[in-house]
């Protein structure tokens, strides 16, 4: 395995797991789910990665494995994706 750490491909997993949670202009409700501000949300989405405490509240949230958040990669064989975005989990309810 590459111990190649790519910052960029990290951030764009999780614009990808905001926009499945929350769409597209959601910064303001994934940032609040995350109990962090949007202009610190917004802060992370240009090419910084969030603290591990924020990490794990994505993973939490989204359902996404945290080492494919990281890495691109899961450790248990699956893709690391959340099968199905958590809203639509709750709305399926």
């Amino acid at each position: 395995m590459d111990n190649f750490f790519d910052e960029n491909a990290v951030i764009e997993r999780i614009k990808g797991l905001r926009c499945r949670f929350s769409g597209l202009r959601g910064k303001s409700e994934f940032a609040k789910a995350l109990g962090i501000s949007p202009s610190t949300y917004n802060y992370y989405e240009q090419k910084r990665i969030p603290p591990v405490e924020t990490l794990l509240k994505i993973s939490q949230i989204t359902g996404a494995d945290l080492h494919w958040i990281l890495t691109g990669q899961c450790s248990n064989g699956s893709s690391g994706e959340p099968k199905e975005p958590f809203l639509e989990k709750i709305q399926a309810l």
